[in-house]
């Protein structure tokens, strides 16, 4: 192959490439062998088949998809496929879909500030990758709404559909912004086109819309329908407790209300864990300047957007949106709008289920990345005429994005290393799976832990993920009151965690009451031996027979 055909190649995939590099860039050491656990994100090399049961089974096509994967790809194979996939799109979509100019490359700008900014940043430690994928798809089908509005297509409509359905699948919260995002949308053109007495125009667009939600919802009758039939939702089981230890974070400088117009306001900043990450905040002075050059493009954008009478309709859609969302995400934190946000919990039958509201930052992230873009094309046209210049500009600006949230370049600045699980655990995990009746509890009983072997990492209790066996493990998330309300309503597990946590001088007891429900075997690692408030007696119960006793894990069989 000749270098003329690399150059036309490169050129063509131009896109994909920047996308790529992109992705590596930002995942770096995360690509190696081995495993990336951060608090939500746990994988391992078992899983159990999904369950289709209430609001969860709106992903269950996507999580069977993960499940059957397992029986051919092992399970850090398959994370770094996910991994990788996820920042590709966050990086390529905004390429393939942006709806304005890009004259002069804009859409690089675009494509950097979508993909790395903060509310990326603390979602990623946070472990959240579904609730990034819903955010990735939210590009497309933004998008789509503003082209179905310019062309009226049967194919931005139903392509607008498909972004939404797939939103769903990964995130509800982003499936339900996505419907009111659409239903202002629909309520702001149609009062548009009843103003200009464009009824023919109007009433094409009704019908193509009510279409393609119908559409919707026939593709997710599969979760809709089941869901309705449920008694007991994860919902109905949100109580004030679940709303005040997930409000929106506030900022001892600039308040609740600057912290979510700067894409922070994650819940957990006030958390102990947020303490094992850096923050961009940290480098005051970078992130200051960084952030006001970046809110002068955003409002130049809105300014230039408004004057020109082909954009001003998606500008103001976009910059409204955008407003809904900075409102909506500020949630119960203390902001001028807290009475309203207060008034929807009280009186919107669904919205508790937006107990973490900062997630309408991803709407909020969406809009400054479409209005910067459009804020920089119109300050390099006036360099048209130099283009050494323009390039050099653009260049300039797509670094804007970098600046301000610095932390997550080369492996989130190298806070998060791939693993491997310790040896003694195959060891223990080959004596389980010859038990075809096998169920066993993981201590330390905790939720949320920080294990040796991941570097000291908190997340989730990786048991489940890994051992081949019925894993009983805690509900207890340990934030404020919050836990499983609908796993802690159980009788088994109430009587299960109230045994392990009692710390009752009754060893055989309480491994009695264990065995009468099922237990067959105790899995024990040293991991919070030091800090862990639960000391479990039980384990020196007589009825107790040690099968591995190592260092780093003792595995137990109940011989009761």
């Amino acid at each position: 192959m000749n270098m003329q055909r690399i150059k036309e190649l490169a050129y063509r995939f131009r896109y994909e490439i920047f996308a790529a590099l992109g992705a590596c860039i930002v995942l770096w050491q995360m690509l190696l062998p081995g495993y990336v656990i951060v608090l939500d994100m746990v994988f391992g090399p078992h899983m159990s088949p999904p369950l289709f049961v209430g609001l969860d089974a709106a992903g269950f096509p996507f999580a069977y998809v993960i499940y059957l994967l397992h029986f051919v790809l092992s399970g850090w194979v398959i994370e770094k496929v996910i991994l990788f996939a996820l920042f590709f799109l966050l990086f390529y979509l905004p390429f393939r879909f942006y709806q304005f100019s890009n004259t002069y490359g804009e859409a690089y700008f675009v494509s950097v500030l979508y993909a790395v900014n903060p509310f990326v940043y603390e979602r990623f430690l946070a472990g959240q990758w579904k609730v990034l994928a819903a955010y990735a798809f939210l590009f497309p089908f933004i998008s789509l709404l503003i082209r179905f509005y310019r062309e009226l297509s049967w194919r931005s409509a139903l392509e607008a559909t498909i972004w939404l359905l797939l939103m769903g699948m990964f995130s509800l919260h982003f499936l339900v912004m996505g419907a009111i995002i659409m239903g202002l949308y629909a309520l702001a053109a149609a009062v548009r086109m009843s103003t200009a007495r464009e009824w023919q125009i109007l009433k094409t667009f009704l019908w193509r819309l009510c279409v393609s939600i119908a559409l919707l919802c026939a593709l997710s009758s599969y979760w809709i329908i089941p869901a309705l039939t449920t008694k007991t939702t994860v919902i109905s089981t949100f109580t004030g407790a679940d709303l005040e230890a997930f409000k929106t974070a506030g900022d001892t400088h600039i308040g609740t209300l600057g912290n979510v117009a700067a894409l922070y306001g994650f819940w957990g900043e006030h958390e102990v864990w947020s303490a094992y990450h850096s923050s961009p905040k940290e480098r005051l002075w970078l992130w200051g300047a960084s952030g006001a050059a970046l809110a002068i493009l955003i409002a130049l954008g809105v300014a230039v957007g408004l004057r020109n009478p082909r954009t001003r309709f998606s500008v103001l859609l976009v910059a409204s949106v955008g407003i809904v969302a900075l409102v909506f995400s500020t949630g119960l934190g203390q902001s001028v709008f807290l009475p309203f946000n207060t008034w929807l919990f009280a009186h919107i039958w669904f919205w508790r289920g937006f107990r973490d509201t900062e997630k309408w930052s991803g709407v909020l992230a969406l809009a400054y990345a479409l209005l910067g873009g459009l804020g920089l094309g119109y300050f390099v046209h006036n360099l048209a005429g130099y283009k050494k210049l323009v390039r050099l500009v653009v260049l300039s600006v797509c670094i804007l994005p970098l600046l301000y949230t610095p932390n997550m370049l080369f492996g989130f600045n190298n806070q998060l290393r791939p693993v491997e699980y310790p040896s003694t655990w195959q060891e223990a995990n080959n004596t389980l799976k010859q038990d075809a009746s096998c169920k066993a509890i993981f201590l330390p009983w905790h939720e949320y832990y920080t294990a040796i072997f991941n570097n000291r990492v908190l997340a989730a209790n990786t048991a489940p993920a890994y051992f081949d066996c019925n894993i009983v493990s805690p509900a207890n998330a340990e934030i404020g009151d919050v836990g499983d309300g609908i796993k802690a309503s159980d009788a088994t597990y109430q009587a299960i965690d109230q045994a392990i946590t009692s710390n009752t001088e009754a060893p055989d007891a309480t491994v009695k009451l264990l065995a009468s429900y099922g237990v067959r075997y105790i899995i024990f690692t040293p991991d919070e031996k030091y800090d862990d408030p639960y000391q479990y007696p039980f384990l020196t119960s007589s009825k107790l027979h040690k099968v591995i006793d190592s260092p780093s894990l003792a595995l137990y069989s109940v011989v009761w």
